[in-house]
């Protein structure tokens, strides 16, 4: 025991000798961030990455026993997404016990460990001190570590403090002369410290494409690309935003940015995620033609937002190849533009012309003219239109282009009804009226008052009344359609088999014919239909039998209706040859027979002789074979006799 402490003593003698002498030699202990490239302030991470990173702490002049360092998150947003794991310089694992809060610690020494809950030295590693220069009394303790981001890490920047920690162990026996002045060494407190930062971000990535050449720098970044080159075209941005500015080559433009939602330079671009942004450089640019044509008989202009194009007077310029122009058509007093043609155009808004070629874009102007529509009548109603915006009663004109077809329509008001169109081509009592306008055009719409004709009917017999117009069929239906002022209605009576119509009272119509009326208020018109009394005639022989009243003549109609209380006279005509024996049942006797018909009534008439009516008027066979050799002798005499003479 006593040899290793004499070792220790003179190894500690050798280690200290210009420490000794007070501040004979500079100390230092420095903690830096050592990249691929050397040394530097910050690393970078995307979300979902890992970045492998070397921390080195640089001891120049001090005493490495016990010597390490703790890293420590200072910035909140790395809490609970970046954990830290690595070795120490010689190959100790270790990982860091506190990933996920704002204060993450990871303590290194020199071949081991620091306990995170405690900073006690798990092990302790001795290091040989040689020599007495001040370069031999440097040393570099350095650990890599693996940072891991997980897919949910917000974009930011987090600073990384590594705190270093150097001290001379405290020990009573550790004096190079114990002569009780200097038995314990002084610690040396040795604070220097260098953050550095940990940059959780995305990407942006520009791309150039195009026939020209040109750059793309940002305001912030390493981002300095230039065409055809990929180099400096990508940073890594802990969110915020990027200004990208386009700057063509001599010779070429720019034709505009794609992506990140960038069209124009500069352009600010939001980042969220990876964005990639296209920049395009156009070769020197070609002159393009563009001309604008007018047609149809109406006049309008047409101008260019860019250009000179003012078209009246100005209807050709020249635009660099790739030009957008905006055409926008202003028709005259009196005309209407119907829209574009050629250039990709269409519709009559504006028109938008990208020359990557000459151009030719025709606008069409066509006159208008006004359609007007006079009421006329003393009823009322509506008129609309499918175009030309007429609604009249309140705008009773519109304007509409040459040759449209204008479909309107008449409505009449309750109380009226339409009576017809006149005018524009129109007539008729359709409510709909089609008109082409090539000039001004004025179409009449005649609105009458309507009436209602009703019909009722009495009596205790039955039948129908129907109308000409109006829709009456009563029975069913006894009330006319609405009828215009003025106009007329006939009405006609049938009465059933078994009933008789006895006349018409109202509207003032009268008698048993037919009724007309005059529309000029609401009617009523009653028709009256009695029953029928049946007077029936039954005969023998060869004769008829008629009536002054009623039309009997029987014969052919041997049946006939009487009003109840009808006073009939009944006459027999005997056949050819024939003689008339008498009437019987109601009647008696061989002369006229008047009757006072309150009841069914049978009357009977008998003839004998003669022949019947129908052998009378239909000759036998051999009545025509006799009439046709007379015909026949008749023509051959008359035949001879021309001979003859």
């Amino acid at each position: 025991m006593g040899l290793r402490r004499g070792i220790l003593q003179a190894s500690l003698v050798l280690a200290l000798g210009v420490f000794g002498s007070a501040d004979a030699l500079a100390q230092s202990v420095t903690t830096r961030l050592v990249t691929a490239g050397g040394a530097a302030t910050s690393a970078t991470i995307q979300p979902g990455g890992t970045v492998s990173i070397d921390v080195r702490l640089d001891a120049t002049n001090v005493p490495l026993i016990g010597t390490g360092f703790t890293l420590s998150e200072t910035t909140p947003a790395c809490s609970g997404f970046l954990s830290v794991t690595g070795r120490s310089f010689t190959g100790s694992p270790f990982n860091d016990t506190n990933s996920g809060t704002a204060d993450s610690v990871a303590l290194v020494a020199p071949g081991n460990l620091l306990d995170p809950s405690n900073n006690a030295n798990l092990g302790r590693s001795t290091i040989n001190l040689v020599g007495t220069s001040p370069a031999t009394q440097s040393n570099i303790l350095a650990v890599n570590l693996t940072l891991t981001s997980s897919a949910s890490t917000p974009l930011g920047t987090c600073t990384i403090v590594p705190t270093p920690g150097v001290s001379f162990a405290t020990q009573a026996n550790s004096c190079v002369v114990c002569d009780g002045s200097d038995d314990q060494f002084n610690d040396y407190d040795m604070s220097t410290a260098t953050p550095f930062s940990i940059i959780v971000g995305a990407p942006v990535t520009v791309t150039t494409s195009g026939t020209g050449t040109g750059t793309v720098t940002a305001d912030t970044g390493a981002i300095n690309c230039t065409s055809g080159s990929s180099a400096n075209c990508s940073d890594i941005y802990p969110g915020g935003t990027v200004t990208l500015t386009a700057t063509p080559a001599g010779g070429s433009t720019f034709g505009g940015f794609s992506g990140g939602g960038c069209t124009t330079s500069p352009c600010t671009v939001t980042v969220t995620a990876a964005t990639t942004v296209n920049a395009q450089f156009n070769g020197a640019p070609v002159p393009r033609t563009l001309t604008v044509n007018k047609a149809g008989a109406g006049t309008g202009t047409v101008t260019s937002d860019v250009g000179a194009i003012n078209c009246g007077a100005t209807c050709s310029d020249s635009y660099n190849s790739g030009t957008v122009v905006t055409l926008t058509a202003t028709p005259a007093a009196g005309s209407a533009f119907t829209g574009w043609s050629g250039g990709g155009c269409s519709g009559t808004g504006t028109c938008a012309v990208t020359l990557n070629a000459n151009t030719t874009v025709t606008a069409t102007f066509v006159p208008t003219f006004a359609l007007t529509v006079t009421p006329a009548g003393t009823g009322t109603g509506t008129v609309t239109s499918n175009v030309g915006g007429i609604n009249c009663g309140a705008t009773c004109s519109g304007t509409v282009n040459a040759g449209t077809q204008v479909t309107l329509t008449a409505a009449p008001a309750a109380g009226s009804v339409f009576t017809g169109f006149t005018g524009g081509g129109c007539s008729g009592s359709s409510t709909t009226c089609v008109v082409t306008v090539n000039a001004a055009t004025s179409v009449t719409a005649t609105f009458v008052p309507s009436w209602i004709l009703t019909v009722t009917k009495s009596g205790g017999g039955t039948g129908t009344v129907t109308s000409n117009v109006g829709g009456i069929n009563c029975g069913a239906t006894c009330t006319s359609t609405p009828r215009p002022d003025g106009s007329t209605v006939t009405l006609t009576a049938t009465a059933a088999s078994n009933s008789i119509f006895t006349g018409w009272s109202g509207g003032g119509c009268s008698g048993t014919g037919t009724c007309t009326v005059t529309m000029t208020a609401d009617t009523t018109v009653d028709a009256a239909f009695a029953p029928a009394i049946t007077l029936t005639v039954s005969k023998t022989g060869s004769g008829t039998i008629t009536s002054d009243v009623g039309g009997l003549n029987c014969g052919n109609n041997c049946a006939v209706g009487f009003l109840s209380g009808s006073t009939v006279t009944l006459t027999a005509t005997p056949g050819s040859g024939a003689t008339f024996n008498g009437f019987g049942g109601a009647c008696s006797g061989t002369g006229p027979c008047t009757l006072t018909i309150t009841q069914p009534t049978t009357v009977t008439a008998a003839f004998t002789g003669g022949t019947p009516i129908a052998n009378a008027i239909i000759p036998t066979l051999s009545e025509w074979g006799l009439m046709l050799l007379t015909l026949m002798v008749g023509v051959a005499g008359a035949f001879a006799y021309r001979r003859r003479f």
